[in-house]
């Protein structure tokens, strides 16, 4: 009887350990078909989404005012003009931007003749060209190129992807340059990468003030690894954003200071400081996907500390989250400003996964799933967003400012693309800053409130009503006298997409 007892535990364990096995492999099937069809979905939203922007190249859709102030900026470069002054001739100027993508938008102006398209198509290649970088940081960490494209895409089909890749903006190239710059540094090849990464640092700071995040990972990496290549990384970024300085200074007449000083410093301090946590609030809605990514970005944080597989990319999140921090703090911030912080986070849920998958197959789901939901959740911000861009909409919206706005009408716009298109130089390039020009120049302000007094202008096109914009609006957009000033004297006419058309009162 004793030997029929001892083999009974060994029956058991087989039993146990079949099971177990039975268990991994029913994980590992249902995983790789979630996978697949998780890639099938990513497949069928690129491809919508490459039409959805070759498509719309050449229109107004997802153009905003924002976009309308980039084109106004190409216009004024594309005449010799770097950096228009506050206020001169009846004109007003004043920008955050930097001047790369404003000289390569102009650049593009003389091949397309306009600036619209030429916008679109800088940052629409801009996008791709991060998209190409990011997929090789991805790779590099070994994640596969069919996961990493699906964390791609979902980023790509966010609000945050749609309004970085299709409108008018300069936020996709200085992610790009400082996630090449991390590469170089990464690989770890020699002086020359060392150079080549302090000079595309330097780059991406003339490309958008806010991009430290690239040369603080490299600062503390190679202070940490090797700190002779930290002297000279640290050497060439400086003499390189001096020399861009001084020659964007001399270029620009010595505006370029001044616009840099009196818009970027602006609203950063306790009131900044206290509207974080509401602008982060606000975000949520918008960009679902970040609150994903984010939280399994710093999971693998954790775990690669714990294992020692920290890599240089890791080392760059919490510095993109500082300067988004910093960022938010600003008043008019919005939700493009995550762009850095949701691409490193893509990049460091693709080690996660990956990680997942070779330690805890069960937990490997935990990220597709995690993915899938974000991207569902952001489905009415597209169908929203797709519903503007449609093509009666849009025809709609030319034939009701055609009709409205005539050829030789004097135009006052808080979206400078109106006018621009229309062969005008818009009077207020970013509505936005004439609040700061105020401020700095109480009678620039007040030759426009008197203009508008006097019926200086045939229409006023404004992006919200008077009497039913989002509290504030018109205290930060044109200010309140000039709003004020426009209530007095101009009544609504016509409704658009986006624009609102005021003529002046009947006598």
């Amino acid at each position: 009887m004793a030997p029929m007892a001892e083999s009974m535990p060994a029956c058991t364990v087989d039993s146990t350990s079949g099971s177990i096995v039975a268990v991994r492999r029913a994980w590992h099937d249902v995983g790789q078909l979630f996978e697949r069809a998780l890639v099938v979905f990513a497949f069928v939203a690129a491809a919508s989404f490459a039409f959805v922007a070759i498509a719309h190249l050449s229109d107004r859709a997802f153009i905003t005012y924002q976009a309308g102030s980039r084109m106004g900026l190409a216009m004024y470069a594309r005449e010799g003009i770097l950096y228009p002054p506050f206020f001169h001739g009846g004109f007003y100027g004043g920008t955050r931007m930097m001047p790369i993508p404003i000289l390569l938008h102009a650049g593009l102006s003389f091949v397309s003749g306009e600036f619209l398209v030429s916008g679109k198509l800088l940052t629409f290649l801009s996008y791709l060209a991060l998209l190409g970088v990011a997929f090789g940081a991805m790779r590099s960490l070994g994640c596969s190129a069919a996961r990493s494209a699906v964390l791609l895409v979902a980023v790509t089909v966010s609000a945050v992807g749609i309004w970085t890749s299709v409108t008018i903006s300069y936020d996709p190239l200085p992610v790009a340059l400082q996630l090449v710059a991390l590469g170089l540094v990464a690989r770890g090849r020699g002086r020359v990468a060392i150079v080549i990464a302090g000079l595309l640092c330097a780059l991406a700071l003339f490309s958008k003030l806010s991009a430290i995040w690239g040369v603080c990972a490299i600062g503390l990496w190679l202070w940490s690894r090797n700190r002779r290549a930290l002297a000279s990384f640290l050497g060439v970024y400086l003499a390189a954003s001096g020399l861009g300085f001084l020659l964007v200074q001399l270029a620009s007449g010595g505006r370029f200071w001044q616009n840099v000083y009196a818009f970027s410093s602006s609203a950063v301090g306790e009131d900044g400081i206290h509207r974080i946590p509401s602008q982060l609030a606000e975000m949520a809605p918008i960009a679902p996907l970040l609150y994903v990514l984010l939280p399994l970005a710093v999971i693998e944080l954790v775990l690669a500390s714990r294992g020692k597989g920290i890599t240089i990319y890791h080392v760059a999140v919490p510095f993109a989250a500082a300067a988004l921090i910093i960022a938010l703090t600003r008043s008019g911030a919005v939700f493009n400003h995550s762009l850095d912080l949701m691409i490193l986070s893509a990049v460091m849920t693709a080690r996660l996964w990956m990680r997942l998958t070779q330690e805890h197959l069960s937990r490997a789901l935990l990220v597709p799933i995690a993915v899938m939901l974000a991207m569902i959740a952001s489905y009415p911000i597209l169908v929203e967003a797709s519903e503007e861009v449609s093509p009666g909409r849009l025809r709609g919206d030319i034939g009701f400012l055609d009709r409205l706005v005539g050829p030789g009408d004097r135009i006052l716009s808080e979206d400078a693309s109106i006018p621009i298109a229309r062969g005008q130089v818009p009077v207020v390039l970013d509505a936005f800053m004439l609040p700061t020009i105020g401020a700095r120049d109480p009678e620039a302000l007040e030759a426009l409130v008197e203009r508008l007094e006097h019926h200086g202008f045939d229409r006023v096109i404004l992006v919200y009503p008077l009497n039913d914009a989002p509290e504030g609006w018109y205290t930060m957009e044109f200010g309140t006298r000039v709003a004020d000033a426009i209530a007095r004297n101009y009544t609504l006419v016509g409704r658009g997409n986006r624009t609102y058309v005021y003529a002046l009162r009947a006598p």
